[in-house]
């Protein structure tokens, strides 16, 4: 509860705190929203980057398994961005 001499502090008003609030409330929402997107795409590109490791271990023998454990760490990142971009999105207030 503010004071009744918060506006001689120059504190905000009631109704102005209540509008900034609401204003850092909205930002926040928008920016786990972001985040969200963000680790999606994360993940997306992670997959893509298995899949070249992979591609790449058919063509080189010598090193067929450590590309094949290149590729499944990036996948191991990817279920993690997922993991991420699922708990932003289920954070963000509607």
């Amino acid at each position: 509860m503010l004071s009744a001499d918060a506006g001689d502090r120059g504190g905000p008003q009631g109704s102005d705190l209540r509008g900034r609030v609401g204003a850092l409330t909205v930002a926040l929402a928008r920016q786990k929203q972001a985040l969200a997107g963000l680790a999606a795409y994360i993940a997306e590109v992670e997959e893509l980057v298995a899949d070249v490791f992979d591609a790449r271990a058919r063509t080189s023998v010598n090193r067929a398994v450590e590309l094949h454990e290149f590729a499944a760490e990036a996948r191991r990142y990817a279920e993690v961005e997922r993991a991420q971009a699922a708990r932003f999105a289920s954070s963000a207030p509607d």
